[in-house]
């Protein structure tokens, strides 16, 4: 049986959700059992400070699989907890510059740019407030839940929305500038993937293995691109949702599937550069000429970012629930179901520290603004941590 730590999505009429667990089961005959793997001893290199750490609400109050991602802004931090309290932090002393209650619960996360925050709640809302003060610039009701964070480009706002709906609203008023809307699949992952957009360009990935770009101002789509094709010999198994960011960098375009591949794809003409057998829930991040994922059995791998090839594999996290990595200095770091955030070597893998943050566990990957690192734990612990080198005695 397949490891699928996450709920699913069932396309119907009422679209009914389905929740398995690490350990769920279909029938008896098919139990799989699948234990996280002990932590391991190593010789920590690197000491980890945390500078500040602050309580964000209720985090997400026990919602297993609500990805609250923190949004970075001009030496701001943005994050809010899952009853719609709304902070923004001074990132380098975690002072509160305001906070404010939005009154609906948030599933999505929080985007950030151009003087504005952008708020996704469960009734389907776009919410956008000022920077400067929380205040509430607009709102304005999308067709169903949203489970990402938006992304503008200070012209649009564009929303991916749980029914995979493509929505860009025009930033000043939350008016529509155009919808696409995707063919959904019977069965799908509970999340959708976060919006890019780059040089007058929205890609976004979808739950049918595609990643799609449009002109940003008017919707009309430029290509779309396969990067897993669904196989099995039913609805679980043909899966193949892209629920991560995309990430760009040195003019190729990333993205991963869940039991399908990684890929590198020309942004202009969207075709194929590489692809590399694969499955994650979320995305990728990049350094030292690698791409770094989190497998859905947590395991942690290095790929070439010119030809796909497999540089190294970490697999002592194994099934430990594994957020998606963050590169920061020389390290990868990621979170895992007890609170733990481990920081391994980007260079071969091997970890080199490891801090308890938050007892009730990690699920979204850290962010770093190059000189801190922010970890925010289900209970709502937020962390600003600092690394360094051990010192020798």
């Amino acid at each position: 049986m397949r490891y699928i730590p996450q709920p699913l999505k069932i396309a119907t009429t009422f679209c009914m959700v389905m929740t398995l667990s690490a350990c769920s089961i279909f029938d008896s005959e098919d139990e799989v059992v699948l234990e996280p793997k002990p932590l391991v001893d190593f010789e920590e290199t690197i000491n980890i400070e945390e500078v500040w750490s602050k309580q964000i609400g209720d985090g997400v109050d026990g919602h297993r699989y609500v990805k609250l991602v923190p949004a970075i802004d001009g030496g701001k931090l943005f994050v809010c907890d899952i009853e719609g309290e709304v902070y923004s932090l001074n990132s380098d002393s975690g002072k509160e510059n305001w906070s404010i209650e939005l009154d609906e619960k948030v599933m999505g996360g929080v985007a950030a740019g151009y003087e504005k925050v952008f708020i996704g709640t469960q009734a389907g809302e776009l919410v956008a407030l000022s920077q400067a003060d929380g205040s509430e610039l607009w709102r304005v009701q999308l067709s169903s839940e949203i489970l990402a964070p938006a992304a503008t480009d200070g012209s649009v706002v564009v929303v991916h929305t749980k029914d995979d709906k493509l929505i860009a609203l025009d930033i000043n008023n939350g008016e529509q500038v155009w919808i696409y809307e995707g063919s959904q699949p019977i069965l799908s992952l509970q999340g959708t993937s976060t919006p890019l957009i780059v040089s007058g360009a929205v890609f976004s990935g979808f739950a049918d293995g595609e990643v799609k770009a449009f002109v940003a101002d008017r919707g009309f789509q430029i290509w779309k691109q396969k990067v897993a094709i669904p196989k099995g010999r039913n609805e679980l198994e043909r899966m193949v949702d892209i629920d991560g960011p995309l990430l760009l960098s040195e003019n190729k375009l990333y993205a991963v599937s869940f039991q399908g591949n990684a890929v590198a794809i020309d942004p202009r003409s969207g075709s194929l550069l590489w692809q590399q057998e694969a499955s994650s829930y979320g995305g990728l991040t990049q350094g030292f000429g690698n791409l770094y994922m989190s497998g859905t059995n947590g395991h942690i791998t290095a790929l070439d970012q010119e030809t796909g090839g497999t540089q190294w594999t970490q697999t002592e996290l194994e099934y430990r629930k594994v957020t998606p990595p963050a590169a920061h200095s020389n390290y990868i770091a990621v979170g895992d179901y007890e609170g733990y955030v481990h920081f391994l070597s980007q260079l071969d893998g091997q970890f080199a520290g490891r801090i308890k943050v938050d007892g009730d566990g990690i699920q979204v990957a850290p962010q770093s603004d190059g000189v801190l690192l922010f970890v925010y734990g289900r209970g709502g612990e937020l962390a600003a941590l600092k690394v360094g080198l051990k010192e020798e005695d």
